[in-house]
Parts: C-alpha cells; structure tokens; sequence
C-alpha cells in the first residue's frame, strides 16, 4: 500500500461552522485538558447551542486557556476563571486545593483594590513556580473542570482570526454568565441577542 493509499486527498481545509460574536445559551462538552508546549494549561470545549437561530451549532473552543498569567502579567484574567467555574459548575473555586500545592495567601491591607492587585499577584507567581504537570493537576481541579462537562450557561462568543492563517476564522468562548443572570440571561438572550443574530443568520444589512 502507497502512503497516498494511507493519507488520502482533500480539495481544501474544513472548520466547524463559525456563529456570530453574540451570546449564546448553551450545554457544555469538556472533550479535554492539557498543556501546550509553554507549559499553559488549557481546556477544550464543545458547546452546543440550545436555543434560537443558531439552535444546535456546536460552538469549538480548542484552546480555553486556565492560566493565572505569566511571570510579567498582572494576573488580570484570574477573575475571569473563578466566574467562570461558579457559573458552570455551580459552586466557587476549590481554594483547598491551593494550600495543598504549597500556597501561603499574603498579607492584606483592608483595601479592597490594593488588595485585589496583591493576591492576584502572589496566585500568578505561585503558578509559575509549578512545573507543566503540577500546573494542569492544580487549575483543573481549583477550577473544578471535571464538573463543566454537561452543565448548561450563556456563553459570550467572539470570532477571531487563525494565528497562522488570517483569512481563516475561529470562535471563542471569552465569558460566561449563569442562565438567569440578571443582565445577560436567558431572558436578555432570547429579547435582544436572538433578534440580532437572526438578521445576520438572514443577511440582513446592519442598521
């Protein structure tokens, strides 16, 4: 048997079927957790549309980043990711799991933003001080990651290019939102986000 008889031929490159940037409500499929070659945990997500015109669509989101930031960073998106497993997985971040790893929180002032700047801080140093695999082992369990398989929330959806190809678009998942948020819940999405996304799905000109 030839290689060609092996890896056969294609006319060209496929995707998944992008959606527009908007939210959506969604069940969440968690196909994977890993490293990439830096060292930064990530996690792969399915999310299947529940609702409105896109109803159905499977929204891929390879590379949901689970870092607390690199060593210059500030530790900004730590915010972002203890939401995110409350939302999703329905109870706050696993800070057992932390203390286990070593951590020692630091001293605090009673200034809230002060405050804030510093545990991020000393949580992204702890992170890089952990080697791939211990990294991957803390922040998916800290996160509770093993429990976003299956559960329902509205995802905020974006459309970015390829870092290799910039005619070539993926969506990502950049937030999430319980479905009866009080601002961008189900209600929200049904009353203003599904209108909007059904005159793109149509072609109809923007406003």
């Amino acid at each position: 048997m030839s290689i060609l008889d092996v890896v056969g031929e294609t006319e060209e490159f496929t995707s998944s079927p992008l959606v527009p940037e908007s939210l959506y409500p969604v069940v969440i499929t968690v196909d994977a957790v890993d490293v990439n070659d830096n060292g930064t945990p990530y996690a792969s997500l399915r999310s299947r549309v529940l609702d409105g015109p896109f109803q159905g669509t499977e929204i891929s989101s390879r590379f949901h980043w689970l870092s607390f930031g690199k060593p210059g960073s500030k530790g900004g998106g730590i915010p972002l990711l203890t939401n995110a497993c409350r939302v999703v997985s329905g109870k706050p971040v696993d800070e057992s799991i932390l203390e286990e790893f070593g951590f020692v929180a630091p001293g605090l002032s009673g200034d809230e933003k002060e405050d804030g700047f510093t545990m991020r801080g000393a949580l992204k140093d702890f992170y890089n001080t952990l080697d791939h695999a211990a990294r991957l082992n803390m922040i998916t369990r800290f996160l509770r990651i093993a429990e976003w398989d299956g559960k329902k929330a509205i995802v905020s959806v974006d459309c970015e290019p390829s870092n290799s190809n910039p005619d070539r678009f993926y969506n990502n998942i950049k937030g999430f939102y319980g479905m009866n948020h009080p601002k961008r819940g189900l209600t929200y999405v049904k009353d203003v986000a599904f209108v909007d996304q059904q005159k793109l799905k149509d072609g109809a000109p923007e406003a």
